[in-house]
């Protein structure tokens, strides 16, 4: 997975005015108090932006699922920890 930094000024080229920019750099932000906010050019999906708290609701439910089908990985994950020349 690669990660892309953008900044929307980039794109200022593309408005008519200052104004336009401004009110199109506003709603954007809105756009980020959801939890997923997909982005469609047409019926295509061009991404998404997932914030801090949902990233972690996600992460903490695939491990809860994952603990829930593999019990045992609780137990490899310990031993992992424990035995990694990283941890102390």
């Amino acid at each position: 997975m690669t990660t892309t930094l953008q900044n929307i000024e980039n794109f200022r080229k593309f408005f008519p005015d200052e104004s336009a920019f401004r009110a199109f750099a506003a709603e954007f932000e809105g756009m980020f108090s959801s939890g997923l906010t997909a982005f469609f050019a047409g019926s295509k999906i061009v991404g998404g932006i997932l914030t801090a708290e949902a990233t972690k609701e996600l992460l903490y439910a695939r491990l809860r699922d994952k603990i829930v089908t593999r019990p045992q990985l609780l137990a490899e994950m310990a031993e992992s920890l424990e035995s990694d020349d990283i941890v102390d």
